[in-house]
């Protein structure tokens, strides 16, 4: 039997799932969080750093959260460098401990541990009003 076939009704759902996804994407990026997963999957994933409330919010709003892992990621804002003056007025680095005042701060991108988690979507009748991804608004 042929799978090509035309099912009245499907694009909908293709367009329902992107839409749910875009909502979710948008919801995980203010919250600080990586949505990982390829668009429109119902098998969705996502990344956090250590400490974020993301994956309780994710909960508290239906959702399935469990953690899988840890990854890395390369980020803007993970190396910082304080520098200060020496006799010379040459830049060098502080060391630890040291009370004199920092002159010049350097933030590198660098490479940050983040907690990979699976999301399932609840039933839409299991916590109503409360969903993070209904409809994205234009």
């Amino acid at each position: 039997m042929r799978q090509d076939r035309y099912t009245p009704g499907k694009a909908h759902q293709i367009d329902s799932l992107k839409e749910k996804f875009e909502a979710l994407l948008v919801y995980i990026s203010k919250q600080g969080g990586w949505l990982v997963s390829v668009p429109g999957n119902p098998d969705m994933r996502f990344q956090t750093l250590a400490g974020s409330a993301l994956p309780g919010l994710l909960r508290d709003a239906g959702y399935t959260v469990t953690e899988t892992g840890t990854s890395s990621r390369i980020l803007p804002h993970v190396v910082r460098q304080e520098l200060t003056t020496n006799r010379d007025g040459e830049l060098v680095a502080l060391t630890e401990g040291s009370t004199r005042a920092v002159k010049v701060v350097i933030i590198n991108a660098g490479i940050a541990a983040v907690i990979e988690y699976d999301l399932s979507e609840p039933p839409a009748a299991q916590v109503p009003g409360r969903r993070i991804a209904t409809r994205v608004s234009s």
